[in-house]
This record gives structure tokens, C-alpha cells and sequence, in this order.
């Protein structure tokens, strides 16, 4: 599935901020689950959420993962 597929998989806002930290060739790159999309999509150093902040995201995006 594309990375933007699996973004759109998160509550907003976080959706939304996934998507805009991610440049337009990436989301359409292919991933196998939104852990793995979430990791490649973009640095979570260079965000302004800061990359503290994207690894809760992706513990969170666990249970999304297993439910899908």
C-alpha cells in the first residue's frame, strides 16, 4: 500500500501532520505496514513536532497495525 494510504489510517491531527512533513514523491512510495510508512515517510528530527513526539505516534500506530 502507499505511504499516504497508511497516513490517512491516523487520527487527525496527526494524519494531517504525517502528510505534510512527507514530500509529495514519498507518499507514494509503497510500505508494508504504517509503522514501516511512518519510518520512511520522513526524518522526525527535522519536524517541528520534534522526533519525541513521532515515536509515540508510532507506538500508537501498533494497535493500528494489529487491527488492520
Amino acid at each position: 500500500m502507499q505511504i499516504i494510504q497508511y497516513l490517512n489510517l491516523l487520527p487527525y491531527p496527526y494524519r494531517m501532520q504525517a502528510i505534510s512533513n512527507t514530500s509529495n514523491d514519498t507518499l507514494f512510495h509503497t510500505a508494508e505496514s504504517l509503522r514501516e510508512a511512518l519510518l520512511i515517510a520522513f526524518i522526525w528530527g527535522n519536524t517541528a513536532e520534534g522526533h519525541s513526539y513521532w515515536k509515540e505516534v508510532f507506538e500508537m500506530a501498533r494497535a493500528i497495525d494489529c487491527a488492520a
